[in-house]
């Protein structure tokens, strides 16, 4: 309940790839994974950030909910990364129309210490 209201809050979570976050959480890595890793490293870390980022906010604005009020929380879970990347590349960020969010947020730590950004509106 927010001011007396329903509101329903949906979680994601930014990792870098799948590779990435099987890392992060410790899951046991296969010699592909560990390969697939050390190829991200080549790679420009705000490329993957926006990447990452534009690719979850496409695939969470296709889904519907049963609420009137629904906000996207985004929890980045990539320790390279914080909220200062993330502002830095704000005016990048694509929020796909039509979506059903009433406001779009992005943490920039898992714990929110660096701050939060919102993407929306």
């Amino acid at each position: 309940m927010l001011e007396g209201e329903r509101l329903d809050i949906e979680i994601a979570h930014l990792y870098g790839s799948e590779e990435e976050a099987m890392a992060i959480l410790g899951r046991d890595l296969t010699d592909k994974t560990r390969a697939t890793l050390q190829a991200l490293k080549d790679e420009p870390a705000d490329e993957r950030l926006l990447r990452s980022l534009n690719r979850i906010l496409e695939n969470k604005s296709g889904k519907q909910y049963d609420s009137n009020r629904v906000w996207l929380v985004i929890r980045n879970a990539h320790p390279a990364w914080s909220q200062a990347d993330i502002k830095a590349l704000e005016h990048l960020i694509t929020i796909p129309v039509p979506h059903a969010f009433e406001k779009v947020w992005i943490l920039g730590d898992m714990e929110g210490k660096s701050g939060i950004v919102r993407l929306y509106p």
